[in-house]
């Protein structure tokens, strides 16, 4: 199962604190070019190489746990330094360690409950629980001062939900997932609105499912798949990754295939859960994405020789100046959890959707292109109303004559509108350009998220 800033003064002369770091790490799989392993990153510099994987940060970013074989190490953020524990039990299988973190210690059941004191990873005490006895168990994350247990036995795996004072009860569905799943996989955790869940488990024919529990409640739904075309789960369905953004909205990378027909998977999508069924948010080779709490994402791009099911991709980070690739052969990446939203980022171009491209996914690009004929580019633009529902300007845009090569260069009128979401972010989703001197069609665009022309 696969998951993967200057201090100044103040009026009154007093120093402003410096910005907290802006803090991520990745999983980084063997190449050619590059080790295996963890890296560290601090303000777009990389401050640690770490052995080990499935990285994952403390709730205040002051720690980054990641695991080896029979191994589980603490990084801290700051100094760089890491620390190494040897575990003594065999975590059971699906289990997590490294995303067993409660305040500032590890919390994992071996066989009962024991914090580890973060950075160094020494026994502070027992923690008590009113769990199965026997059972493997495993700590999967909290709910204010309180542990998310996943307890085994034959019938399937069962959540349990632990007091501070050891008081502990059953949520959710029982069992949480079919017997023959070693699931529930992929578990993140919402960090605003109500306390929920999001999880992944299999029905035992290669479909797997996305659940959402109310830890409040115990109310639990799964998602329509009707927009993925899939009528039934006998269909095959792969969930690469699942994350909760800044603001609420879970979203979900995931492949679909007919089981019954012999035809080849579509394309690794970007879904958006809306109420209570999926909707497409981008459709292009996505594998995973985390926000940055300065407004700036981290995107996995699927390799294009590679299974998107399950290899590695390629890190990139999207700012309003566009995309910079940061890492080959990722598998991961993780931040530290984001408890507001990032500041409100001004509408890009709406998305990348070809090769060669100039100026999409941008902010006031200077210059588009489509990537093909000199008459899908216009250059030199100067914008005059960015931000509003529809922006317009001028630039300078080639005219066919009776063959493309016998045209000429004229002044453009651009126009970008329909302001919305591409990819989750706001972006403008319709573009048209035509020479100035003649009348603006509305019927005519492109779809700036998608390429299609209308």
């Amino acid at each position: 199962m696969l998951i993967a800033a200057v201090s100044g003064c103040t009026a009154g002369g007093d120093a402003e604190p410096p910005p907290a770091p802006v803090v991520y790490a990745y999983e980084q799989r063997e190449s050619e070019s590059t080790p295996e392993g963890v890296v560290l990153v601090r303000d777009d510099k990389v401050v640690a190489r770490i052995p080990g994987e499935s990285p994952t940060f403390t709730a205040d970013g002051k720690y980054l746990v990641s695991i080896l074989p029979g191994k589980i190490a603490a990084t801290d953020v700051a100094s760089g330094k890491t620390y190494e524990h040897l575990l003594t039990f065999t975590p059971p299988k699906g289990c997590e360690v490294s995303a067993s973190l409660v305040g500032d210690a590890v919390v994992l059941a071996a066989p009962t409950l024991r914090r580890l004191k973060l950075p160094e990873l020494t026994t502070v005490e027992p923690v008590s629980a009113q769990l199965p006895p026997r059972l493997p168990a495993c700590v999967v994350g909290t709910v204010g001062t309180d542990l998310l247990v996943v307890v085994r036995n034959r019938q399937g795996p069962q959540l349990y939900r632990v007091g501070a004072d050891g008081t502990t009860r059953r949520l959710g569905p029982d069992p949480l997932a079919p017997p023959i799943d070693s699931g529930p996989d992929i578990i993140r955790f919402s960090t605003t609105g109500p306390p929920r869940m999001a999880y992944v488990t299999s029905d035992g024919n290669l479909a797997e499912v996305v659940h959402v529990l109310d830890l409040d409640s115990g109310q639990d739904i799964v998602p329509e798949f009707a927009a993925l075309g899939l009528p039934d789960r006998a269909d095959t369905v792969n969930v690469r990754d699942v994350w909760w953004s800044a603001s609420g909205t879970l979203y979900a990378t995931m492949q679909s295939q007919k089981s019954r027909q012999e035809v080849a998977a579509v394309e690794q999508q970007l879904w958006q859960l809306n109420g209570n069924a999926w909707e497409p948010a981008y459709a292009m080779r996505w594998l995973s994405v985390r926000e940055l709490p300065d407004g700036r994402r981290l995107i996995i791009l699927a390799e294009e020789s590679g299974d998107p099911a399950v290899g590695p991709g390629n890190l990139f980070e999207e700012s309003p100046q566009g995309l910079r690739q940061i890492a080959e052969a990722v598998y991961e990446v993780a931040t530290p959890p984001l408890t507001t939203p990032p500041p409100a980022q001004p509408p890009a171009l709406g998305l990348v959707w070809g090769p060669y491209q100039e100026g999409y996914q941008a902010v006031e690009p200077k210059q588009i292109a489509n990537g093909g004929s000199p008459t899908g580019a216009v250059s030199d633009i100067t914008w005059q109303n960015w931000g509003t529902d529809r922006a317009t300007g001028t630039g300078t845009g080639w005219v066919e004559g009776e063959t493309v090569a016998g045209g000429h260069e004229e002044k453009m009128t651009v126009v970008a509108f329909d302001l919305g979401t591409c990819g989750g972010r706001p972006a403008y989703r319709a573009v048209h350009w035509y020479p100035t001197s003649e009348s603006y069609d509305p019927a005519h665009y492109i779809d700036a998220c998608n390429g299609q022309f209308h």
